[in-house]
């Protein structure tokens, strides 16, 4: 069963060198002659090492299982006929890549086990059994557990030293946005006792403009705040740094958007108006949005290369 797509193509480009290493590094560090054997010191030692490990086994080039699948014993998976069909599915895209494997591959699919509900990932390490003959090593790698445990393990000084320069920036932010909501509201306060219609309009364009800024830089503090420090560490919950980025600038445009309207508002009525100033401040508009419109176009050709698989 295909995970969450976004987890998917997020997470697993970015780890899949990472998992190619962990895959070498065990298969140097144990000899998988006796995890063949099914060894049972050599099993546990490597699911004690290697916690992210789901589960494991080894097939020969015709996909026929030489041993049973060895499940990390830390799960404490009891009913597994659940998991036929989970197996059966995992188990048919495996075999299939086997025939051209002559190195460790890491799949670009990614799994949801249907009793633990963890996102894992099969990878695949060809090697030569003590009777010549070519076998493969299969390794059920959870994702979620794998990047949890590698970010745990970098976690010091620089981790707190960046959460705490982020919730600064965080908070900065979220004081100019109730900074500019002050003002938002002041000038609305303002623009009831202006009786003049040209400038009651002209405050209310400003008012609108300050609640989108203020509203757009809310936002920003949320996502920094949420993204770089409360789920700094749960890629499940995390949001794309694209989408971040996409949304504040589409609130910037809105809010340039509304000036450039305030400004034609103003040119209409006031002769002496410098019509350059709309001038710029449209082609400013334009500008952007094209800029934007790129932004979120390369952004979707990056995601549709991950799923190729490219």
């Amino acid at each position: 069963m295909p995970a969450n797509k976004e987890f998917l193509y997020h997470y697993l480009d970015d780890y899949q060198d990472e998992l190619k290493s962990l895959a070498e590094a065990i298969a140097n560090y144990f000899d998988i002659n006796k995890i063949l054997q099914e060894d049972r010191k050599t099993i546990e030692e490597l699911f004690f090492l290697f916690p992210s490990v789901e589960s494991l086994y080894v097939v020969n080039d015709s996909c026929k299982m030489l041993t049973k699948i060895i499940f990390n014993p830390s799960l404490g998976i009891q009913n597994k006929v659940k998991l036929d069909n989970y197996y059966s599915i995992t188990f048919k895209t495996t075999c299939e890549n086997l025939k051209i494997l002559n190195d460790i591959y890491v799949e670009k699919c990614v799994y949801m086990n249907p009793i633990t509900k963890s996102y894992v990932v099969p990878v695949i390490v060809p090697f030569i059994s003590n009777d010549g003959k070519k076998l493969f090593f299969i390794l059920k790698i959870d994702l979620i557990r794998y990047i949890k445990h590698k970010d745990g393990e970098k976690k010091g000084f620089i981790d707190y030293f960046s959460a705490i320069g982020y919730g600064a920036i965080g908070i900065f932010f979220l004081v100019i946005a109730v900074y500019l909501l002050t003002l938002a509201a002041s000038a609305f306060y303002t623009s009831l006792h202006i009786h003049s219609r040209a400038d009651k309009e002209t405050v209310i364009f400003e008012v609108i403009i300050l609640l989108t800024l203020s509203l757009a830089l809310l936002d920003l503090s949320k996502q920094i705040i949420e993204h770089e420090i409360i789920y700094a560490k749960d890629p499940t919950k995390r949001i794309s740094i694209r989408k971040i980025t996409a949304r504040f600038l589409s609130s910037i445009l809105i809010a340039i958007s509304i000036e450039l309207l305030l400004m034609v508002f103003k040119a209409s009525i006031l002769k002496s108006y410098n019509f350059l100033n709309v001038l710029f401040m449209a082609t400013s508009v334009f500008l952007v949005l094209i800029g934007l419109s790129i932004f979120i176009y390369l952004g979707k050709k990056s995601e549709e290369f991950g799923k190729k698989g490219g």
